[in-house]
C-alpha cells in the first residue's frame, strides 16, 4: 500500500497543467467550435449535436477547474479535438473545420504536448 502512496504521490507532481493562458485557449477553441457546429450543416444532426455536448463539457470543466482539476479538463479537451477531426473528415465545408484546427487546435495541443514529456520521466524514473 506505501508504494501506491508514492506512486500516486510522485504522479501527482508531474500531472500536465493548465495555466490561465491555456484555459483562455481553450475557452476560444470551444467557441470556435460552437461557432463551426453552428455553421456547418452538412454533418449528420448527431454528430453536431456530440460535438455540442463535448464542447458544453468543455465549458462545464472549464467553470468547474479549481473543484475538477487538470485531469477532467484534459479528458474533455482530447475528445473535442478528436471530434474536430472527425467532423473535417466528414464536413463537405471541411473549411470550416480546417480554420478551427488551424486557429485553434495547434496552441491547445502544444500545451498538452509539453506536459507529456515530464509525466513520461516521472513514470520511468519510478
Amino acid at each position: 500500500m506505501g508504494l501506491l502512496k508514492m506512486l500516486s504521490d510522485k504522479l501527482d507532481a508531474v500531472e500536465p497543467t493548465f495555466d490561465e493562458a491555456k484555459r483562455e485557449s481553450i475557452s476560444n477553441l470551444v467557441d470556435a467550435v460552437l461557432k463551426a457546429v453552428q455553421e456547418d450543416d452538412s454533418l449528420p444532426e448527431s454528430l453536431r449535436i456530440h460535438i455540442a455536448t463535448i464542447a458544453v463539457e468543455v465549458q462545464r470543466c472549464l467553470i468547474d477547474y479549481e473543484i475538477q482539476g487538470d485531469f477532467k479538463l484534459s479528458v474533455a479537451v482530447e475528445r473535442l479535438l478528436a471530434n474536430i477531426h472527425i467532423a473535417e473528415g466528414q464536413s463537405s465545408r471541411s473549411g470550416v473545420w480546417t480554420k478551427v484546427r488551424e486557429e485553434w487546435v495547434a496552441p491547445v495541443v502544444v500545451g498538452l504536448i509539453v506536459s507529456a514529456p515530464q509525466v513520461m520521466l516521472a513514470i520511468q524514473a519510478l
